[in-house]
């Protein structure tokens, strides 16, 4: 007999027994009803029932409505599935396993019910599809609905995989969790069915996760039952288990699986899975090496806790202080994860995952390789300097650092002197305890020297360090030499380009006391070390470098140079040089071809303000300056793009008049040039939000001037025009006479609109 006719018959044969059965006992299987009720009713009745919980089904879920062709329509009422071929039963089991896979979640509702009575009276599911109909009701096994569904298998065959609900079948009651776990424990055929499930679940739901909820929770829960109360005990036989090792041999693959899903609900379970067991057995380090780098490959930043939670854990239970490379670099990839550790070590002991984070962290360092590509753009220095200045430390963790800091020590790594001097100003009395543990159990010399000379250039401190043969760092910055004092700065500038470890706050005193200076050699060499770190942004540094700009000396040319130089690399504010835009001297007229220069050479001359300034300071001289601001001055409240130049002047007019304030001829000429503006656009009349403002500015700058007015004879003549007013009190900043005030008054009232 062919294969094909064995399956036939097969098929028939049971189909037979399962009829003549039913006929016998004059019962049929049923969900909803009484064996002896069901019986009489009808094919149409059950039909309309079904396909009523159907409709009510797809209005909780529309993922059913795909089933009704199948399963659901007119055509399933003289659908005989005896008698159909391999291909369309196979095809009609598969329907019907998704089917029942997407029905799980709402078992315990009544349209589950009803669509679930008609599938066992036309399609006979309970005989067909034991497995498919217990993946979908297994979830609830401490339900009542359980131990009906249950009631409608045959249990005849002794090699059944499902004959140890027997007894519950006949008693009528519900399988408790213990039962469920002993059973995982002792039947891997079981354990592979129920994670087998899931991720069918998980395939069959897509995106929508939220229907798995009570699915992923059985799972937890039986997971977690059969490791904490059905393995547990084996944690304290030394001997190995081979139940144990076929227990990690089966579920390996789903671990794997559940660690890499897309699902968060899905992989938390698998994580608090993997915690328990984890505490349970002892993997080999190839392994652990091995699950690290796949819960790494799965971070995602909405779980970026729990990422690091159970990597914490695990390494922990494992007892483990290696992070693999792979696991690593994905860590640093992760925002801000320096605050997620920090919060961590709030809530538990992480000591296993800050021993292996930090040794990963400065062996990257040393490496030299201190460029990666992350999302947010940080080093491994940057890393391990915010985890030593963040995070605080037990003292085991602290022997550990320690001690790594020991074994990379030599006399040429001043970076890693700097970053163990955070330790030891942080934690002053472990640290020279476990240098004197360290000295005290070493036995060769040489060694015991090297651990000295660690602890003596770390106690040291940057500030304190020898600069040369002469004093200390800190001495020589206020030298009464210059050239020592350069030579301070040099050495600070060498310690930042090698990323040693400098407190901020000693830099930014080191920079507002040499920018101060009164060598300009001595202040040219605080802003290259001021470019090196980046402080332009601090308020006190930005204005004494102003202030710097304002000085009309020759010597001290270059050095503006060098502020222009530097301003033109931070284009975040425009503040920081309006008031080089309208210059009154030939050595302000270098500075501003200077800085549209350096814009023009770094490409950033994207602010319509500066296109504007050198379009219009083109060619311009010292001789034509006066001509060149007025007409600067119509172009600036005529231009189109208002929004992007004269706004921008017009709300910083009094961080620019602060600025320059200190030398009160320069306050006195910006603000006849803000009066000028602003009486320019009351001519214009073309926004009343610009004519408030201008309004405003020019009545509170005229208040402020009368008390800038000259006490000598007035003898000048009245003025009329801005272009001369600009070039007595802005270019050659002549004393403001009282005539020349009221000539701004006038100017003004007669702008205002009538």
């Amino acid at each position: 007999m062919t294969s094909l006719k064995l399956q036939l018959n097969k098929l028939a044969d049971a189909h037979t027994q399962w009829q003549l059965t039913d006929s016998e006992n004059r019962k049929r299987a049923s969900f909803l009803y009484d064996p002896k009720v069901a019986s009489t009713l009808d094919r149409e009745t059950i039909y309309c029932l079904g396909t009523n919980g159907f409709e009510e089904l797809c209005l909780l879920d529309s993922g059913f409505e795909e089933f009704e062709r199948v399963l659901f329509s007119d055509t399933s009422l003289t659908f005989e599935r005896s008698i159909q071929t391999k291909e369309v039963n196979d095809s009609l089991n598969l329907t019907i396993r998704r089917f029942l896979i997407r029905l799980s979640p709402y078992f315990l509702l009544s349209p589950a019910h009803k669509a679930l009575e008609w599938l066992v009276h036309r399609f006979f599911i309970h005989f067909y599809n034991v497995d498919d109909l217990m993946r979908c009701i297994l979830p609830y096994h401490e339900h009542n609905y359980f131990t009906r569904a249950i009631q409608m298998f045959r249990f005849n065959d002794k090699h059944s995989a499902w004959n140890w609900l027997e007894p519950a079948q006949k008693a009528g009651t519900t399988i408790s969790g213990i039962v469920m776990a002993n059973r995982c424990a002792t039947d891997l055929g079981f354990l592979n069915f129920i994670c087998e499930s899931t991720t069918m679940a998980v395939q069959e739901f897509g995106s929508n996760y939220s229907s798995l909820r009570v699915i992923i929770n059985f799972y937890l829960k039986t997971l977690c039952s059969t490791i904490l109360h059905s393995l547990s005990h084996k944690k304290k036989k030394k001997k190995k288990n081979s139940n144990e090792e076929n227990f990690i041999a089966q579920f390996m693959p789903y671990l794997l699986k559940g660690l890499k899903s897309k699902c968060l609900d899905y992989k938390r379970a698998t994580y608090l899975i993997l915690s328990n067991l984890s505490n349970i057995f002892t993997f080999q380090t190839n392994i652990k090496d091995e699950i690290l780098n796949i819960v790494s490959k799965g971070f995602s930043d909405d779980l970026i806790k729990e990422n690091l939670l159970i990597i914490s854990v695990f390494l922990n239970n494992q007892h483990h202080q290696s992070i693999p490379d792979r696991c690593f670099l994905k860590l640093c990839q992760m925002s801000n994860i320096i605050d997620e550790i920090f919060q961590l070590t709030n809530d538990v002991r992480i000591d296993n995952f800050l021993c292996g984070w930090f040794e990963q962290l400065l062996n990257h360092v040393l490496k030299d390789n201190n460029q990666m590509e992350t999302d947010n753009e940080e080093n491994f220095s940057i890393l391990i300097e915010k985890t030593l200045n963040t995070i605080k430390f037990n003292s085991n963790i602290l022997k550990f650092i320690i001690n790594c800091f020991i074994k990379q020590f030599n006399n040429n790594n001043k970076y890693l002197v700097s970053l163990a001097s955070i330790i030891e100003r942080k934690y002053p009395i472990d640290f020279d305890d476990n240098i004197r543990q360290q000295t005290e159990n070493c036995s060769n010399n040489e060694e015991r020297k090297r651990i000295r000379e660690f602890a003596s250039m770390t106690a040291i401190g940057f500030k304190h360090q020898p600069l040369s043969d002469r004093s200390s760092l800190a001495i020589c910055l206020n030298h009464p030499q210059s050239q020592l004092r350069i030579e301070a700065l040099q050495r600070i500038r060498e310690g930042i380009i090698a990323k040693q470890n400098i407190e901020r706050e000693f830099l930014i005193d080191v920079l507002i006391s040499r920018l101060n200076d009164n060598e300009a050699k001595v202040v040219n060499e605080a802003i290259l070390l001021l470019e090196e770190l980046h402080l332009t942004d601090n308020q006190q540094i930005n204005d004494i470098l102003q202030k710097i700009l304002q000085r009309e000396n020759e010597d001290w040319s270059s050095v503006q140079q060098s502020i222009v130089r530097l301003l033109a690399l931070d284009s975040t504010s425009e503040t920081k040089y309006l008031h080089l835009l309208f210059p009154t001297t030939s050595s302000e007229l270098n500075l501003l071809n200077s800085l549209l220069e350096n814009y023009k050479q770094q490409k950033q001359i994207s602010s319509p303000l500066l296109k504007l300034t050198k379009k219009i300071f083109k060619s311009t001289t010292i001789n034509n300056l006066s001509t060149t601001i007025d007409r600067f001055i119509q172009s600036i409240t005529t231009n189109d793009d208002q929004k992007n130049i004269l706004v921008p002047l017009l709300q910083q007019y009094d961080e620019i008049l602060r600025l320059v304030e200190h030398y009160r001829p320069n306050w006195i000429k910006f603000s006849i040039i803000y009066i000028l503006l602003g009486i320019e656009i009351l001519k214009q009349q073309a926004n009343n939000e610009y004519i408030e403002l201008a309004t405003i500015i020019v009545f509170k700058l005229l208040k402020k001037l009368s008390q800038e007015i000259s006490p000598t004879n007035d003898e000048s003549t009245e003025i009329s025009d801005s272009k001369t007013l600009i070039d007595l009190h802005v270019i050659k900043k002549n004393p403001l006479t009282l005539t020349n005030y009221d000539t701004l008054w006038k100017l003004f009232i007669h702008a205002l609109p009538k």
